[in-house]
């Protein structure tokens, strides 16, 4: 992998604002100054504009906040560097509240404004990705974004939108890897899942791969928007004698699966999916609720100290600092944003246009740089049948809930 780190995240704005005018999706390329052939270019007068349409405010806000310093310190990075050949990076958020209604209006809103965006970064859950993708859809534009789920990230229906993270196919398959390295001996495996959009596309390939590993899964939902009590679940879980629980869920309902499982006594282990995973777990509840539990991973998460850091990795840190990143949340919601943009200048390169149709065609066919400055996207880029992410699930394991720089500890650490 050309990455320092690389972690799944389902991952994840002001006020609602008008785009900045001036550049359409089909804007033209700068000129070339110089002899043919040469890589200098003029500097455009029109802007690259990336729409964010996030949860700024309600329970995912600090997530959408470390995913902006990821998103805007790439943004920086890119515009010292020469812009995206020569235009100037411009993000702009728009608050959605974590709302998918709220988020297809302001998305239209910004479309009707007269200026569209050459990339849209789409929602900090798949619920707001899944009311976006038909509106991006009809207008062909370019989104790439932390969510995943197999009902947002499908070539065939949506061509036009990519993410930086695995698909949940792949999420499903490391898990299930993870939970039979640690649990060889363990027979039935218990899944507290969401039933949102993604937690559906998880619980589906979560069981699916656990079943076809050998184990017997029994599985309980919840309502990720409303509920704050999991003993109710929990107690039919236990009823079922599960060696091991697999815990999912993104943002508070994490902490409340492991105040509910010290609620009602139950010691069982625990493994925590890629959602969960996204979470700063060990902030977010008691000491006394982490015993025996811990996350699924791959091996390139755990932390490394900083001798071992590779240059892309020390400039990420670099401009994601500026950002006034303290890296408290999981380092994969800031690294995997921050490749959103990286890829960005690397498509528009190689397309040697900012056009959307351009762009989306260069990503799906990826010359890989000898040196390339994301940090966490795996060499194996996309295809016109692939938008998602592929890493081998050769790589899992499962780590501590503990955080360095926001990157995992290895099991036993605190």
């Amino acid at each position: 992998m050309g990455s320092r780190s690389r972690m799944v995240v389902i991952a994840t704005a002001c006020t609602a604002a008008c785009l900045l005018a001036s550049c359409s999706s089909n804007s033209s390329s700068p000129t070339t100054t110089g002899a043919p052939g040469a890589t200098s270019t003029t500097v455009s007068s029109t802007p690259f504009n990336v729409l964010a349409v996030v949860a700024e405010t309600g329970p995912l806000a600090a997530i959408n906040t470390a995913e902006m310093q990821g998103l805007k310190g790439a943004a920086a990075y890119i515009n010292a560097n020469g812009g995206i050949i020569g235009h100037k990076v411009v993000v702009t958020e728009v608050n959605d509240n974590l709302d998918p209604t709220t988020a297809a209006s302001d998305l239209e809103q910004a479309i009707s404004s007269g200026t569209l965006p050459n990339l849209v970064f789409a929602g900090s859950t798949s619920n707001e990705t899944l009311a976006m993708v038909p509106i991006l859809n009809a207008h062909k534009l370019l989104s790439i974004q932390l969510t995943t789920s197999a009902q947002t990230i499908d070539p065939s229906k949506y061509p036009d939108a990519f993410t930086v993270a695995s698909s949940t196919a792949n999420e499903s398959a490391t898990l299930a890897a993870a939970v039979k390295s640690e649990y060889p001996k363990a027979k039935k495996v218990g899944i507290l899942i969401g039933n949102d959009v993604n937690g559906t596309s998880l619980m589906d390939g979560e069981k699916a791969a656990l079943e076809a590993d050998g184990f017997q899964v029994v599985v309980q939902t919840y309502d990720p928007t409303t509920t704050i009590d999991m003993t109710p679940q929990l107690e039919a879980l236990k009823a079922e004698s599960p060696q091991v629980l697999v815990a999912s869920g993104f943002g508070a309902v994490a902490g409340y699966i492991l105040e509910g499982r010290t609620k009602i006594g139950w010691n069982v282990p625990v493994v925590g999916d890629a959602s969960f995973s996204a979470n700063p777990i060990a902030s977010m509840v008691p000491k006394a609720d982490l015993n025996g539990v811990v996350v699924a991973t791959d091996k390139t998460a755990i932390y490394q100290p900083p001798s071992t850091w590779t240059p892309a990795f020390k400039t990420f840190i670099q401009y994601t600092k500026a950002q006034g990143a303290k890296f408290t949340q999981g380092i994969g919601i800031y690294s995997l944003a921050w490749d959103v943009l990286i890829l960005a200048k690397m498509a528009g390169t190689q397309a040697n246009s900012v056009d959307s149709s351009a762009m989306v065609s260069a990503l799906q066919s990826l010359k890989q740089p000898a040196q390339p400055q994301y940090v966490s996207f795996p060499v194996e880029a996309y295809s016109p049948t692939l938008h998602s992410t592929n890493p081998s699930p050769s790589l899992a394991t499962v780590a501590s809930v503990y955080l360095k720089m926001g990157e995992f500890m290895p099991v036993g650490s605190s």
